[in-house]
C-alpha cells in the first residue's frame, strides 16, 4: 500500500447504512443510520456498503458499544479507486466560515490539488529540473513555456546592457545558451521567488520586512549547507517557497474572518511577525482549538506531504525543517502521519537551518545571545571569520533583494556578538529548587550522559536549553534535538558528527539495541528526557536498566510554589515584546505551560 493511502479526506457520502464523514483509500469513518445498523455492523451481519454504485466489502475497525452517536471506523477489504476518492472529496460540505472564496485559495475539489497552492505546485517540477545534473535546454524549455511572466524576466535580463552583445535574444533557448546553465538557473530561481513574494502585494505594507527575513535566512542556510552538508543546493529556493507558503496559509485564515476580526488579527500579526508560533497559536485558537500551539512548519509538512506525496524528492528537507525548528524552539510540538526516518544528511540540514535562524535573529534583531550561540556552534567547523561569513550571506541576500525589485537593504554586521550567558532571567531571582537542579545538572553532565525526568516537557526543555548554553565546555559544538514522538531513533553512525544530542520521550524507543549502541559509543554529550508519570521499569525493564543510574529529576512545580510562579513568568516572557499580557493566574489550580499560554491568549 502506498503512503498516500494513509491520508484521510473530508467527505459527506450518504449510503443506505449511514453517512461517511471521512474517507481514505483503505478505510472510512461511518455514522450509522441507527443503533440497529450499528450493532449489525459490529456483529458482521452487515458486511457491504454501496459507494457511488460500487459494492465494497468491509469489516469494523473500531467499535464502542456505549457510543450514542453510532459512529465507527470501517476497513475496506479492497482499496478504493482514485476516481472514488475524487468524487468523495467533491461531496465535502465546507463550513460556512470558509465557503466564500478566500484571497489565497488553498482548498479545491480536485485530488491532485487538494489543499495545494497552485503556484508552488506548478514551479516545483521546474526547480527540481534546474538542479538535475542530467537536464538539458529542451527539458527546461518545456517547463518554462507555460510561464509568460518568467519568460519576460529572463529575456529582459539577457537583453540588458550588461549582457547584450549587440544581438537581441527573442527566445528562451537562445537565452540559456547566452548566459549559461548555471547563471540561468540562479536567475530563474530568483524570478520564481519574486513571483511567490508578489502574492503578498495586497497585504498590509508593514509586511515588507518578511521578504527580507525569509531571503536572508535562506541565504545563510545556503552558505551553511556548503560548509556543513553536501549536495543540498536544490533546497535553496524550496526553503523560501515552503516558508512563504506557510505565511500564505496564515493570511488565508485571516481573510476568512469577519472584517473586524480580520483587522484585529492583522494588527496582531504585524506585532509578532517574527514569532510565527505565536501567530498561528492565536489563529488556531479561533479556528482549530484542538491544534493549539501547532506552528507553521507543522502545517508545511502536512501540506507538502499531501501535495507531493512521500515520493517527493525534498522530503529530507521537510524533515530537516522540523528538526531545525525543534532544536531552535524545543518546546514546539509536531504532528506527523508517521515517524520521521532521520538520516545524517537530514540531521546536517536541520542543524544548518537551526543556525540560519540564529543568524537571522542576530543580524535583523541584534539578538546577541543568538549570535554568540551561532558563533560557538560554527567554530568546530573551522570557520575562519564569523563576521566575514555573515557579511557574505548579507551580500548574497541583498543581491537577491535587488534582483527581485524589493527596496530593502540589510546592513552589514560590524561587531561580534558581545553577550554573557546567565541562568537568571530578566533580572528575576530563580527558585532555589531550580538553582539546585542546575548545580546537579552541571555535576552530572560531566559524565556526558544524563536522563532527566520531567513533569512538563515544554517548560523543562526551555530551562534545559539555558543550562546547555550556560556550560562553557558545551557551547562550542553542534546540537540537535530528536523527539521520539516524531522521529525514529537515529543510528549512532548518523549522530557521530554531533557534539550534543537531546533525545526526548525516551520511553518511545523501539529498538533498544540501537539505543545501547548510541549510549555506548557516542562521544559527545547525550541528554535524554522521560516523563515522570511513566513506570518505565514495568513498561520496558531492559530500557529502564540502561538509564536508571543516569536519571535525575527536574523540580516539580506541583510541590514547589516558587517553581510554579517561575513557570507563570516564563509563559509571560514567551509573549514579552509581542503581546500585552496582564493575566492574573490563580495559584489554587496548577496549569502546565501549554495551558498557561492558552489562558493568557484567551484573556488578550
Amino acid at each position: 500500500m502506498s503512503d498516500a493511502m494513509h491520508f484521510i479526506f473530508y467527505t459527506n457520502i450518504d449510503t443506505k447504512i449511514g453517512i461517511i464523514k471521512f474517507i481514505s483509500y483503505d478505510r472510512a469513518f461511518l455514522k450509522a443510520r441507527d443503533q440497529e445498523v450499528y450493532q449489525n455492523i459490529f456483529n458482521k451481519i452487515i458486511t457491504e456498503i454501496n459507494i457511488f454504485d460500487t459494492i465494497y466489502e468491509f469489516e469494523p475497525l473500531e467499535y464502542d458499544n456505549n457510543t450514542k452517536e453510532a459512529v465507527l471506523w470501517i476497513l475496506f477489504k479492497e482499496s478504493l479507486t482514485e476516481d472514488i476518492i475524487k468524487k468523495a472529496i467533491s461531496l465535502y460540505q465546507k463550513p460556512i466560515h470558509i465557503s466564500k472564496s478566500p484571497k489565497f485559495k488553498i482548498e479545491t475539489t480536485n485530488l491532485e490539488e487538494f489543499e495545494a497552492h497552485d503556484f508552488v505546485k506548478g514551479v516545483m517540477p521546474l526547480i527540481m529540473e534546474l538542479f538535475d545534473e542530467n537536464t538539458n535546454v529542451d527539458k527546461i524549455y518545456s517547463l518554462i513555456v507555460g510561464m509568460p511572466s518568467l519568460q519576460e524576466d529572463i529575456l529582459a535580463l539577457v537583453n540588458s546592457a550588461y549582457l547584450n552583445k549587440g544581438i537581441e535574444i527573442k527566445d528562451i533557448k537562445s537565452a540559456i545558451v547566452r548566459i549559461g546553465l548555471s547563471r540561468f538557473r540562479d536567475f530563474t530561481l530568483r524570478s520564481i521567488s519574486k513571483e511567490a513574494l508578489q502574492k503578498l502585494e495586497e497585504e498590509p505594507k508593514n509586511l515588507y520586512d518578511l521578504e527580507a527575513t525569509l531571503i536572508l535566512q535562506t541565504s545563510i542556510f545556503d552558505n551553511l549547507c556548503s560548509l556543513i552538508c553536501s549536495d543540498v543546493k536544490r533546497t535553496y529556493d524550496f526553503i523560501i517557497l515552503s516558508m512563504m507558503d506557510g505565511f500564505l496559509i496564515i493570511l488565508d485564515y485571516l481573510s476568512k474572518q469577519n472584517q473586524e476580526d480580520a483587522l484585529n488579527l492583522q494588527n496582531l500579526m504585524l506585532k509578532i511577525i517574527k514569532k510565527p508560533s505565536l501567530i498561528y497559536s492565536y489563529i488556531t485558537r479561533l479556528v482549530e482549538k484542538d491544534n493549539f500551539g501547532k506552528d507553521i512548519l507543522s502545517i508545511d509538512k502536512e501540506y507538502l506531504s499531501k501535495v507531493f506525496g512521500y515520493s517527493f524528492q525534498a522530503i529530507d528537507t521537510i524533515n530537516a525543517i522540523i528538526i531545525g525548528y525543534s532544536t531552535f524552539e524545543p518546546m514546539y510540538s509536531f504532528e506527523t502521519i508517521e515517524k520521521i526516518n532521520v538520516l545524517k544528511q537530514t540531521i546536517k540540514m536541520g542543524f544548518a537551518l537551526y543556525l540560519s535562524i540564529l543568524g537571522t535573529k542576530f543580524i535583523l534583531e541584534d539578538d546577541k545571545r543568538s549570535g554568540l550561540i551561532m558563533q560557538h556552534r560554527l567554530e568546530r567547523f573551522g570557520l575562519g571569520s564569523f563576521l566575514a561569513f555573515l557579511n557574505k550571506c548579507i551580500l548574497d541576500a541583498n543581491t537577491t533583494l535587488r534582483d527581485l525589485g524589493i527596496k530593502k537593504e540589510i546592513y552589514k554586521v560590524s561587531s561580534r556578538p558581545d553577550y554573557e550567558f546567565s541562568l537568571s532571567e530578566n533580572n528575576r531571582e530563580l527558585p532555589k529548587a531550580l538553582k539546585d537542579f542546575y548545580a546537579n545538572f552541571i555535576v552530572k553532565i560531566r559524565q556526558r550522559k544524563l536522563c532527566i525526568r520531567y513533569e512538563d516537557y515544554k517548560y523543562t526543555m526551555i530551562k534545559l536549553e539555558k543550562a546547555i548554553n550556560f556550560l562553557k565546555e558545551t557551547q562550542k559544538g553542534s546540537i540537535n534535538i530528536f523527539d521520539l514522538n516524531v522521529c525514529e531513533l537515529p543510528s549512532y553512525e548518523d549522530l557521530s558528527f554531533l557534539d550534543i544530542v537531546i533525545i526526548s520521550n525516551i520511553d518511545r524507543v523501539e529498538d533498544v539495541g540501537k539505543f545501547k549502541s548510541i549510549l555506548k559509543n557516542f562521544e559527545g554529550y547525550l541528554i535524554l528526557t522521560l516523563r515522570n508519570d511513566l513506570d518505565l521499569e514495568k513498561e520496558n525493564k531492559v530500557l529502564f536498566d540502561e538509564i536508571k543510574d543516569l536519571t535525575i529529576d527536574f523540580p516539580s512545580y506541583m510541590e514547589d510554589i516558587d517553581m510554579y510562579n517561575d513557570m507563570v513568568e516564563t509563559a509571560k516572557d514567551m509573549f514579552s515584546g509581542y503581546l500585552d499580557v496582564s493575566t492574573y493566574v490563580s495559584l489554587d489550580k496548577r496549569y502546565d505551560l501549554k495551558s498557561l499560554m492558552r489562558l493568557m491568549l484567551d484573556n488578550i
